[in-house]
């Protein structure tokens, strides 16, 4: 999905450190997310592991 609307865009990736993951015993809920950046200057955030 996300391919059609960014062509030829790689996101920047971010992720929590997997040992401070909640379903590992951590305090962290957000695995990940990644941020794509459009050409006026907003950005489109995906997020990982917020449920």
């Amino acid at each position: 999905m996300f391919e059609a609307l960014y062509p030829n865009h790689r996101p920047e990736q971010f992720g929590t450190n997997i040992h401070a993951r909640s379903v590992f015993g951590g305090d962290q809920y957000l695995e990940g997310y990644s941020m794509y950046q459009l050409q006026n200057g907003y950005k489109h955030i995906l997020s990982y592991g917020l449920t």
